[in-house]
């Protein structure tokens, strides 16, 4: 009898205790947070999610008062950052810093030190005027930025002088942790480019600042949507313009700008795609994949696809679309679009079932078809529990990866007054560093000459997965291909070779540091993220001969 009892208390433990150890694809991650979520103190509306460099999910809102803005961060558990702000949340009133009257926020984004930069407009009696702050890696207003303040109005540069309504709506960060944003104007918008420390970058278009207007012609009113920045520093600005009656009636327009601001002209139609409006189909995300394609987001959930000169990819969906499959008698918006480094894309937004609203995941596979084993046939629907209450009815969900492949989706629930709510969700695992390999130490070299390493080939990454490529002191060729010093990608199968010019003394050395792995964020400051591995190649210059006199 006690035998008994005592197996049938190890059954129970084992129960209890052995965690998600039979989830499958499309189930909450009950390990995450509290039950599978993290509940933030309350705060208002969720405007955007990006990924930290370990693992977790940063996420900006509005905080308490409705000119404040709170800033949430995470670990990859769930568990609040203690390093950042005030037990990983930081709550600013801008007003009060800039002088102002009242602040939106409208966008956030990263830069690859882990600095935070956000975007958002005052509304004065002269109309909007567009603000950017920088917080350091710790939350403070960053002392660096904008003499010392942190934070800035765009009508204080020339440029947007005399502008009539400047509202920003679109932010990116380059590889250089340059500021790229884009803002509405009476007509058109305006993209401008500010350094590190918050003046404008000169370098760029005109003075920095880029007028765009619908390539068609005509006035109308623009949206800025999205900003990304490829590892060239390639600029795919996506926005749409209200040709029509309502938002549910614009044309929709994805501009590829080089990174001088000039048009990428063999791209669509002179550097353009031009969508004309269709019911429903307001853009909402623009993503540029690890082969050069363009993949859209509307509002209705609908994603199309796009390849490297801008033409539809009828491979893609059904003849270039793929639809977010709905249960019967259900509505979604959706608002959200991550990248899996496979370019397999995730949309995320909300779902209405008998007036309830709840959280919407959807995956489909690198082809445009629904993962038919993520959920309900590639569709996870999240409710109570583990929300607390009903989510954003607007769609408004962001997800961002972790490197084991699950999904962090940011969102609005609202119980009773408005909170964040951050769930995790599971899926198959990522691998996004290569194997190791040898790559070659040369000695007695003769100087200065080309020096190469020995060839190896990419393996062990998830398949389909392409990830970043970058090199120090050297240069580094994929598949026999000429030799580049700029960032690129790789996948499994790729022939890497490494070479540099030895040193120009006798018995001198050099090392070339090559780092393959992790995936590139275009929006965050082209940050590496999942891990890396390293390869390291290293020459050495025959010694001097001294002939006996």
């Amino acid at each position: 009898m006690k035998k008994h009892n005592l197996l049938s208390h190890l059954i129970i433990f084992v129960f209890l205790f052995s965690g998600n150890a039979t989830a499958a694809q499309g189930d909450v991650d009950t390990n995450y947070g509290v039950g599978g979520i993290v509940h933030t103190p309350s705060g208002a509306n969720v405007i955007a999610a990006s990924a930290t460099s370990n693992n977790g999910i940063i996420v900006a809102g509005i905080g308490h008062h409705p000119s404040d803005f709170r800033i949430t961060q995470l670990l990859s558990d769930g568990t609040e950052d203690a390093t950042f702000g005030s037990s990983g949340h930081v709550e600013i009133n801008l007003p009060s810093v800039l002088g102002i009257s009242n602040f939106n926020l409208t966008d956030m984004a990263r830069t690859n030190n882990q600095e935070t930069i956000i975007t958002g407009y005052n509304l004065g009696s002269i109309g909007g005027d567009g603000v950017l702050a920088k917080l350091d890696a710790n939350g403070n207003l960053d002392s660096t930025f904008a003499n010392g303040v942190g934070a800035l109005t765009l009508r204080n540069f020339a440029p947007f002088t005399g502008q009539g309504n400047i509202i920003p709506y679109a932010l990116a960060v380059d590889a250089n942790n340059h500021i790229l944003v884009a803002t509405r104007c009476l007509y058109g918008t305006l993209v401008a480019r500010f350094t590190p420390s918050g003046t404008l970058d000169n370098s760029f278009a005109n003075n920095g600042v880029l007028a765009v207007s619908y390539p068609l012609g005509g006035q109308f009113s623009h949206m800025p949507v999205s900003l990304e920045i490829d590892p060239l520093g390639t600029i795919t600005y996506g926005y749409w313009v209200l040709t029509g009656s309502s938002t549910a009636l614009t044309t929709k327009v994805v501009t590829q700008l080089d990174p001088n601001g000039s048009l990428v002209t063999n791209f669509g139609n002179s550097g353009h795609i031009i969508l004309p409006a269709a019911n429903g189909e307001e853009l909402v995300s623009v993503k540029r994949d690890v082969n050069n394609r363009t993949l859209l987001l509307t509002k209705n959930c609908v994603l199309s696809r796009y390849t490297t000169n801008g033409v539809l990819d009828t491979s893609f969906g059904n003849n270039g679309a793929a639809n977010v499959v709905m249960p019967n008698g259900s509505s979604s918006l959706c608002l959200g679009l991550t990248l899996r480094p496979t370019s397999a894309p995730i949309v995320t937004g909300s779902i209405q079932q008998n007036n309830n609203h709840q959280l919407l995941v959807a995956r489909f596979d690198n082809s445009g078809q629904p993962v038919a084993n993520f959920a309900n046939g590639g569709v996870a629907i999240v409710g109570q529990p583990p929300f607390a209450g009903i989510v954003n009815a607007y769609g408004a969900a962001f997800s961002v990866l972790q490197s084991n492949g699950h999904i962090q989706v940011a969102t609005t629930e609202r119980p009773y007054l408005n909170n964040f709510a951050v769930t995790a969700i599971e899926d198959t695992a990522l691998n996004v560093s290569p194997r190791p390999a040898r790559i070659g130490r040369r000695t007695s070299v003769a100087l200065n000459t080309w020096t190469y390493s020995i060839p190896f080939t990419v393996s062990d990454l998830t398949s389909g997965a392409k990830v970043m490529a970058t090199i120090e002191q050297g240069e580094y060729s994929i598949n026999n291909e000429p030799y580049t010093t700029s960032p690129g990608f790789v996948q499994n199968g790729d022939l890497i070779t490494v070479r540099h010019r030895s040193a120009s003394c006798f018995n001198c050395s050099k090392r070339s540091t090559l780092e393959l792995g992790g995936y590139y964020d275009a929006k965050n400051g082209g940050q590496r993220l999942g891990g890396s591995r390293t390869y390291s190649f290293s020459s050495l210059t025959k010694g001097l001969i001294v002939s006996p006199l």
